[in-house]
């Protein structure tokens, strides 16, 4: 039982990770698309 919670937890914490890490670069590419089309006009 114990070796399935720790494999669970490391299974946790990646997938914490890539989620994080997939949110970062959404965040940065609106950001980056905001600027390139609405930058110019105001």
């Amino acid at each position: 039982m114990m070796r399935w919670s720790v494999s669970f937890s490391i299974l946790d914490d990646l997938l914490w990770s890539v989620i994080t890490a997939f949110e970062s670069v959404v965040l940065v590419s609106m950001l980056c698309f905001f600027f390139l089309f609405c930058g110019c006009n105001i």
